[in-house]
Formats: C-alpha cells, sequence, structure tokens
C-alpha cells in the first residue's frame, strides 16, 4: 500500500514561507500600511500604555487580537504581533493627524479614525479601546 500525497511533504518547507510572506505582502498593501509607513513609521517604542493582542479593522483588512498599540500624549503607535509584522512596519499617528467618529454597522458599535493626511486610511476600533485614547483625541 504505497499510496503517493497529492503534495509532495518535502516541498512545504519551501512552499509555506513563500505562501506566508505572499499573503503577509498582499494584507500589508490591501490594508494600506505600506503606503503610510512611508510617512508615519517609527522604529523605536515610545513611553505610554501599551495594549498588546488589540484587534482592529484597517481599510476593511481584520487584525483580529493581532495588533501590539501605544497610546500616549504624542499619539497612537500601532505594531502587529511579531509573526505577523513583516511588511507591517510600526507606525506612529500624531493626534493632530487623526479624525475620530462614531462607527456602526450591523451589530458592531464602535469608533472609526480616519488619517487627515490620507482620508483613505481609516482604523476602526472598539469602543473599549476609544475610551483609552479618548482623551488624547
Amino acid at each position: 500500500m504505497n499510496e503517493e500525497l497529492p503534495f509532495p511533504v518535502y516541498l512545504f518547507p519551501i512552499f509555506f514561507p513563500i505562501l506566508w510572506c505572499s499573503i503577509l505582502y498582499m494584507l500589508s498593501q490591501m490594508s494600506g500600511w505600506h503606503r503610510v509607513a512611508k510617512t508615519f513609521a517609527y522604529d523605536e517604542k515610545i513611553a505610554g500604555e501599551y495594549l498588546r493582542f488589540q484587534s482592529a479593522q484597517i481599510n476593511g483588512v481584520n487584525f483580529n487580537s493581532a495588533l501590539e498599540i501605544g497610546i500616549n500624549d504624542v499619539g497612537l503607535t500601532m505594531a502587529p504581533f511579531f509573526l505577523f509584522r513583516l511588511f507591517h512596519k510600526r507606525i506612529l499617528l500624531p493626534w493632530n493627524y487623526l479624525r475620530a467618529e462614531e462607527y456602526k454597522k450591523w451589530l458592531f458599535s464602535g469608533y472609526k479614525l480616519t488619517l487627515i493626511e490620507d482620508k483613505r486610511f481609516t482604523i476602526v476600533i472598539s469602543k473599549k479601546l476609544f475610551k483609552k485614547m479618548q482623551r488624547f483625541l
């Protein structure tokens, strides 16, 4: 009983990393993260409150429990969990570059943050997360 596998198993170590990198690249492009990082990339962590495993929808791309969000008087920093960080540099969005408005869709209600410099870049967050950053906006 020598059954042949439909996909040669020995190709998996080559195929999976290529697939993973391709997916991360596409998500970076679709979410607009790559475009915004050209202006707002920030390599260092800022002093302030950090919230790990946060969720947000960025231009329709869901980052469910995959973001580290930093909040202080300078602005909002975002970086994906390290496994998802390829093509997603840490960004620092100054508060004066963001506009917030209530957002409701179906059963979800939260807030939508829009980048004033690039209105195509929107971040939808929960009310709970918004309350932590509200005093800075």
